[in-house]
């Protein structure tokens, strides 16, 4: 029974394996929304250079809050790790970006970097 198990946790399953392209495919087209709309936000800003700063600070701090939220995976899903895994990046890239968002605007409204940047 034991042997059956551990036989098992090494295959696929074809259900899941089959979505791969198309999760792959939905991943990329967000990634090239969200830099659209980063660039978007440069191009309407009145200080470009303090909108480029904010947003490359939001985009990195996504790509690591995600990264983050990923690597906790094992420590906390356990067997519903499909799902788990996604959730988790998922809220952690949100969190990563916002927090990244939210000390950008706070080293930018500093007066020397205000100073700086040319406001």
């Amino acid at each position: 029974m034991f042997l059956e198990i551990v036989d098992a946790s090494g295959r696929s399953s074809p259900k899941v394996t089959g979505q791969i392209p198309r999760w792959r495919m939905l991943g990329r087209g967000l990634a090239v929304v969200t830099v659209a709309i980063s660039i978007y936000n440069i191009w309407e800003a009145k200080n470009k250079l303090r909108q480029s700063v904010k947003e490359g600070a939001t985009l990195a701090g996504g790509v690591l809050g995600g990264a983050a939220a990923t690597a906790s995976a094992g420590f906390v899903c356990g067997p519903g790790a499909p799902v788990c895994v996604t959730a988790l990046f998922i809220v952690g890239g949100i969190f990563g970006a916002m927090a990244a968002s939210a000390a950008a605007d706070q080293v930018l409204d500093q007066r020397d970097v205000v100073n700086w940047l040319g406001e």
